[in-house]
């Protein structure tokens, strides 16, 4: 029984690898769908800090992931370009879905700037990856 649990805690889906992106996505989560405050900016200020705060949040969401996808046992193995579409796609369905989800919340509204905001940021989530990564640890 023992071992089982080991192997799941290992290689299943809820390891010790993947824990860092669960909890972000778990903190985007209620970031996103809590209802909005009331700042005390002017409107322009807003729109740009909300922006600004999408990017950021997904840049460093999508970085996290693809550092534990690259620790990961069995997704460290795949190409390094493998690993960059599947990372860039979790984070691309898990943004779009609560941005649609957004705008059910009150105070909140999805538009397609902030989707915008989120791809930008997803793709300096990449290009930080690819930074910090070796060239002769990339697997081709």
């Amino acid at each position: 029984m023992l071992r089982i649990i080991r192997l799941i805690s290992t290689y299943g889906p809820f390891n010790r690898y993947l824990i860092s992106p669960y909890l972000l996505g778990l903190v985007i989560m209620f970031l996103m769908l809590v209802p909005a405050p009331s700042w005390k900016l002017s409107s322009i200020s807003q729109v740009y800090l909300d922006l600004i705060a999408h990017a950021l949040i997904y840049g460093v969401f999508t970085a996290v992931l693809l550092i534990s996808m690259h620790r990961h046992p069995e997704t460290g193995s795949l190409p390094t370009r493998k690993i960059i579409i599947i990372a860039a796609t979790i984070s691309v369905i898990y943004s779009s879905l609560l941005e649609a989800l957004q705008s059910f919340v009150p105070g909140r509204e999805s538009t397609f700037a902030d989707l915008i905001a989120n791809l930008l940021g997803i793709a300096g989530g990449v290009y930080f990856y690819l930074s910090i990564l070796p060239r002769k640890h990339r697997k081709k």
